[in-house]
């Protein structure tokens, strides 16, 4: 029955993740891949015309020096998204009735997908080895 309880969270949690993965990554590597090659015409196009007013090494330079931050900027961008997103987020927990909401929502599926039978029966044994636990803690 365990066996049961934990396939049916693994399938709620998964449903239909693999193919939309898949897609995703399949177009992420064409667009990465497009914007490299993006991205070398740009600096090439750069260092022609840098070179032609500061000369090959300085054109170089340069170039290396604006890459040189704009990895950083994007290296470190992850982490000031997150702080972002963390000062944005309200401090209050959730309420009792969107708490209530989900666990009506979850349990509505469980029953759906296993009966009443088995939701109760296995409600009944993960209650009675909690009641063991804790008995065994107390003596």
């Amino acid at each position: 029955m365990l066996g049961n309880l934990f396939l049916y969270a693994a399938n709620r949690a998964t449903h239909g993740v693999v193919g939309n993965v898949a897609r995703q990554a399949s177009w992420s590597a064409l667009a990465a891949l497009l914007l490299l090659a993006g991205a070398v015409f740009g600096l090439v196009v750069a260092f022609m015309v840098l070179e032609a007013q500061v000369g090959a090494e300085s054109a170089a330079v340069i170039l290396a020096a604006i890459s040189v931050v704009a990895g950083i900027v994007c290296l470190s961008m992850p982490t000031m998204l997150d702080k972002m997103e963390a000062a944005a987020k309200p401090a209050e927990p959730a309420t009792l009735a969107e708490t209530s909401a989900v666990v009506q929502e979850e349990m509505t599926q469980a029953v759906d997908y296993f009966g009443a039978v088995r939701v109760v029966a296995s409600a009944f044994l993960l209650g009675f080895g909690a009641a063991k636990q804790l008995n065994h803690r107390q003596a």
